[in-house]
């Protein structure tokens, strides 16, 4: 069972104070409870087989919050946390729990996006990582992996640092039309 919903683009990146409730509560209810949703049916038939697998597609973004994505970001970080935890009950049960963390993915739902996407991976590149985690019942594919580490890096920084850092980096961004 793969759970790939989610509500990206041009709508969902704003700034936390100029975001309507609305849009923040439907990228929680599509990006979270959506999955989670998906998944709660399949669970219990699952473990009766003792087989199964269940695939979440996140985000890099669930590794730090960005304040124009706050509510997308805080919405893969959710799921991320768990389906982490169902892994650790699941997994030794039979039934694998993979978590896919992509970077920036060419697809019609950021065709609106007008921010800054580094190391875009074209659509094809990504199913084929994606399809190598499933068939591998990998428990985390992260891509593209040098973008992951550095937003890894990142979040290990203090907060004094790592808040103006970021802040830069999307107003040179703003400012370079990416």
């Amino acid at each position: 069972m793969v759970a790939n919903a989610g509500l990206a683009g041009g709508k969902t990146v704003l700034a936390p104070a100029d975001m309507p409730w609305q849009i923040t509560r439907d990228i929680f209810q599509i990006n979270l409870l959506g999955a989670i949703a998906t998944f709660t049916p399949f669970l219990r038939p699952m473990l009766q087989r003792g087989r199964g697998q269940l695939v979440a597609i996140s985000s890099l973004s669930a590794d730090i919050g960005i304040a124009p994505a706050a509510a997308y970001c805080a919405s893969k970080a959710g799921l991320t946390q768990y389906m982490q935890a169902l892994d650790q009950d699941l997994r030794p049960r039979g039934v694998p729990v993979t978590l896919i963390h992509p970077g920036f993915v060419r697809t019609p739902a950021i065709d609106d996006l007008q921010t800054a996407m580094p190391m875009m991976f074209e659509l094809d590149d990504a199913l084929d990582i994606i399809e190598r985690a499933i068939t591998g019942k990998r428990r985390l594919t992260r891509f593209p992996w040098i973008l992951g580490l550095l937003y890894r890096l990142v979040w290990m920084l203090p907060g004094a640092v790592r808040d103006p850092m970021i802040r830069l980096a999307l107003s040179a961004a703003s400012k370079s039309g990416k």
